[in-house]
């Protein structure tokens, strides 16, 4: 099985669009009384979610931390 980094290379970006979930999630905290928002996006992959949220939260003093894994193949 290939992995995201060798799909990504023959065949570009293939997930342009964002998950109808994270837009319910983003709607979730668009309305929460919260006063800061922190989200940590764990295999963010090319960010569209990341960029989404921060997008779509920056009124909402939202700190949006993500954790990007590189893998080595031999």
């Amino acid at each position: 099985m290939a992995d995201w980094n060798s799909i990504y290379k023959e065949k570009g970006v293939i997930q342009k669009e964002v998950m109808p979930v994270v837009k319910e999630f983003s709607k979730f905290l668009s309305e929460s009384q919260a006063k800061s928002l922190k989200v940590l996006d764990c295999g963010c992959g090319t960010g569209r979610h990341t960029l989404f949220l921060c997008n779509t939260l920056k009124d909402k003093n939202l700190k949006v931390y993500f954790d990007r894994c590189f893998s080595k193949s031999n």
